[in-house]
């Protein structure tokens, strides 16, 4: 199950639907144990560029204008 690739009937992912989706709209996509909606939905939450862990506000990824790309 949870090796499934994405598709239609399991997650909004990849801009499938091209709008965000109500919760529990995709059944089939839940978890062994039930869990709903772990996955897609929401194409990107931040602006930000990626960057390893910890969070450091000073290594640029604030600042897409930069132009740095995603690798530090």
């Amino acid at each position: 199950m949870g090796d499934a690739r994405p598709n239609r009937k399991l997650c909004n992912h990849n801009l499938f639907f091209g709008d965000t989706l109500k919760v529990g709209h995709q059944p089939d996509g839940a978890s062994p144990y039930g869990v709903l909606d772990m996955a897609g939905n929401v194409w990107e939450w931040t602006a930000s560029i990626p960057r390893p862990y910890p969070y450091n506000p000073q290594d640029g990824r604030e600042a897409p204008e930069s132009g740095l790309d995603s690798d530090p």
